[in-house]
This record gives structure tokens, sequence and C-alpha cells, in this order.
């Protein structure tokens, strides 16, 4: 979880509990009331994993649907419009997950084929559709990539690694987030420089860091 305004825990019985900021629906709780200690995600739902953007949520279930709840100016909720809500709305489009990755204002779902489906912000190119138009809803990342896992997500760029431990990343790259060896924005899948193998990665800000198997 990162930059949330609005940090959530997950309790064994699935249930989500949020506190901080509620100004903009991000602790789910039917209110936008700011609490000082742990509030319960509302509508008795059963989840099995989180994650926070900024004033966002993403929740999963075992089925694998993505429930997301707060606020929703570039459509990050995935829910095909722009309405923020306080408590939690089914992602659209009978997707099924096994993983998700939250950016800043942005979603992103792993598949159990590998694919990723990514919807929200997307000014630097991180829905990885080849566009940087804002969308509401999950649309598919291109290339015909197989992925194993996604990572931490950094400020504007998801990261995700494939079954022979390359790391690929795309979205904001101006810093050098990509790992491609170069400062710019990728809109595609991009694979970081070095044939390195690993088994984990996770981005901070603006970089990311992977582990290897060797530790």
């Amino acid at each position: 979880m990162s930059y949330s305004h609005v940090p959530h825990a997950l309790k064994a019985d699935g249930s989500s509990w949020g506190w901080g900021m509620g100004q903009w629906c991000a602790i789910g709780d039917n209110a936008r009331i700011d609490r000082s200690s742990p509030s319960a995600v509302c509508g008795n739902h059963s989840f099995i994993q989180m994650q926070c953007g900024s004033n966002m949520a993403l929740a999963l279930k075992a089925n694998g649907e993505a429930w997301s709840w707060g606020y929703n100016s570039y459509g990050h909720l995935g829910t095909g419009n722009t309405v923020s809500y306080s408590s939690p709305v089914l992602v659209i489009g009978n997707h099924s997950f096994i993983q998700l990755c939250s950016s800043e204002c942005g979603g992103a779902g792993l598949k159990a084929n590998g694919e990723v489906w990514a919807w929200g912000y997307n000014a630097y190119g991180q829905v990885g559709d080849q566009t940087t138009s804002h969308r509401s809803s999950p649309k598919l990342v291109v290339g015909g990539h197989s992925f194993v896992s996604l990572g931490i997500s950094a400020l504007d760029t998801f990261y995700a690694l494939k079954a022979d431990g390359s790391a690929w990343a795309w979205g904001r790259g101006s810093l050098g987030e990509i790992g491609n060896g170069n400062a710019v924005n990728c809109y595609t899948p991009t694979a970081a420089l070095g044939n390195h193998s690993f088994i984990e990665i996770a981005g901070g800000r603006n970089m990311a860091a992977a582990l290897k198997a060797n530790g």
C-alpha cells in the first residue's frame, strides 16, 4: 500500500478497515468523515487482498472480483464512470483477477492466464494500452505478454515479473523508473536491462527495487 491518506487493514475474516482523511470517500464506511481509529468498510464484504492508491482503495475477493471505493476523478476505480464512491463498488467487465496493484490514481489486475488489465489516470501511459487517455474501465495491457506477478507500483508506473524472472514496467519513466536505460515514459511494457532474474519487484515513489533468489 502506498501514497494514501487513508490506510487500510485486512482482517482474517476478510473484513477491511480504514482510517484517516474521509473527505474523498476512501475509508469506505459510507461517510466522508475523518476517522482517528479504524472504521469498518461497509457491505459485509470478504476480501483476500488490499491495495491503496491516493484517496482510493482496491480489494480482491476469492472469486476474482475486484472492488474499489474512494475518489474517482480519472476513472481510477474502474467503474466505467468518474463518480466517487464511499462504499465498495464492483470493477466492471466480469473480470477475474488473481492479484491487484494500485498506482497513485489507477489500478491493475493480473489474470490467471498472465494478462494484465489496467485502468485510471493515464497521462504517462501507465494503463499500457499505447495511449495517454484516462480509462474508467479495465483495458488490456498490450503486447501479448504473460506475467506471473505484479509488483507494488511506483507513483505512476506499474511493474510486473515474467516466469523467467525478467522485470517489466510501463508508465512514467522520466526519472528512469522503467529501468530500460533511459528516462522516457513507456506506453507498453518494457523490459529492464541486464538479463536479471528476479523473484519480487516493488516500486517506490520514483524508483523500483527487485529481489533475486540469492538475496
